[in-house]
């Protein structure tokens, strides 16, 4: 990072930026953020431009106890990734001052630029035009189409922009027949990042790489599927209650139903492969195998 332009502290005009949510804040940065900077640092406040072009947040380092702020841009890929800073600052008030006074309008007048910065992997479009209308899976319709879901849409679509394609089968997967289990993967995947892990991207199997502390954990993503057909839809009205022999059912039927899934992952042995062995190995195992409130067998919607 380079640091920000000076700022004139007789200067007090309008604020180009404003206050932003943590969360929404989270949702365009936390995947590209530093997992020792997570450590390292604790977010006090953040801020935008009004068109959300730079982002910023106003840091406070746990050991130095000295406050930093920190300006993040979308890259040519659409990812937002820190670009320069300035700092230490006496206090979280001084350093929220620049923001909210004519100090800042430097700052988001910038036009950073990433060609030198760390190469990234390519990330993928989930709802670029793959396959034939009619063998889309009817949750990812809904995903795609529907404005109540445009809040999972846009969420989706941003985890994505960090989460490369190794197989080369993602995007047609999670449109088609592996919506259930690909959604599952990029569940793990966001899971893992707000966790502190940082994700490695150099084998397609296991599903995730992950590192912390020093510390190398490979997962696998495994679901258990209830019936999926491309023809299945929207069902009307509520779903059906728990079965009158619910303990038969959950002693008798649910091992089979995830039993079998992880015993195929089981038997493809991938903690032997050369750049697993010796690591840590999860099963991670999500239940789709009913139908949910969304009348979906075999999938969630959101």
């Amino acid at each position: 990072m380079t640091d920000l332009p000076s700022a004139d502290p007789q200067d007090t005009g309008t604020s180009v930026f404003r206050r932003m949510t943590r969360e929404r804040f989270d949702a365009f940065a936390l995947w590209g953020w530093d997992p020792e900077v997570q450590e390292e640092l604790a977010i006090g406040s953040c801020w935008s431009t009004f068109d959300e072009r730079i982002l910023v947040s106003v840091l406070h380092h746990r050991k130095t106890r000295q406050f930093w702020i920190a300006a993040l841009a979308r890259d040519a890929e659409g990812r937002y990734r820190g670009f320069t800073r300035s700092g230490p600052h006496p206090s979280a008030r001084f350093a929220e001052d620049m923001l909210s006074d004519g100090r800042s309008e430097s700052l988001a007048q910038m036009r950073p630029d990433f060609s030198e910065f760390p190469t990234l992997p390519d990330g993928v479009d989930l709802f670029a035009p793959l396959a034939d209308e009619a063998k889309l899976h009817p949750a990812f319709r809904v995903l795609r189409e529907m404005p109540n879901q445009s809040g999972a849409r846009a969420m989706v679509a941003e985890i994505a922009r960090w989460v490369p394609d190794l197989d080369g089968n993602l995007v047609l997967d999670f449109q088609t027949t592996g919506y259930s289990a690909r959604t599952w993967e990029l569940y793990l995947f966001a899971a893992m990042r707000a966790l502190g892990f940082e994700v490695a991207h150099s084998h397609a199997v296991p599903d995730l790489c992950l590192d912390k502390g020093g510390t190398r954990i490979f997962i696998e993503a495994v679901t258990a599927n209830g019936p999926d057909p491309m023809t299945s839809a929207m069902a009307s009205g509520a779903p059906d209650g728990p079965p009158e022999d619910f303990w038969r059912v959950v002693e008798e039927e649910l091992p089979l139903k995830f039993g079998s899934p992880l015993y195929s992952k089981m038997k493809k042995r991938y903690w032997e492969a050369p750049h697993v062995a010796g690591h840590p190995f999860v099963l991670a195992l999500a239940d789709f195998h009913a139908l949910n409130r969304a009348g979906f067998a075999g999938g969630s919607n959101s």
